[in-house]
């Protein structure tokens, strides 16, 4: 069983995480308004050793935003277990058009395997933006 350690640490204009299993199965109502777009999804380190980090590894990643509507409330990211972790936007990036967030995702080190994770945005009206994906590759330390 594949152990997933997955979070947001941090994100610049970023404040109180909490951590959903989005289990609803009822059916949403179309939002209002704009969908914000995200883009150009850089995240550091892509590669790590096995247990980097002590076992937990956190992934500093950036992206840029554009929301006509300016009202971009949650950064959400996933991993393949379907785990969910959001994030609230502060005041200071609700309001803006578009910028650049930054977030930490942490990703479990003791195993030697590929770690995929998406991000995106939801803005107060529950539009969701499109989907960012990214990786990291965990392997196992060279020997000389």
């Amino acid at each position: 069983m594949k152990r997933w350690v997955w979070g947001i640490l941090f994100c610049a204009l970023l404040g109180a995480c909490s951590t959903s299993n989005n289990s609803d199965t009822t059916t949403p109502t179309q939002p209002s308004g704009s969908a914000p777009i995200v883009s150009d999804l850089s995240c550091a380190p892509a590669a790590a050793t096995t247990n980097q980090g002590g076992g937990a590894l956190t992934v500093a990643c950036t992206f840029n935003f554009s929301d006509p509507d300016k009202d971009v409330k949650t950064v959400r990211t996933t991993n393949p277990s379907g785990s969910t972790t959001d994030a609230s936007v502060q005041i200071q990036a609700s309001g803006l058009a578009s910028g650049s967030l930054s977030a930490g995702v942490v990703v479990d080190t003791t195993k030697a395997q590929t770690y995929t994770f998406q991000l995106w945005l939801i803005d107060t009206a529950g539009n969701e933006s499109n989907k960012l994906t990214g990786s990291v590759t965990v392997s196992a330390p060279a020997v000389s």
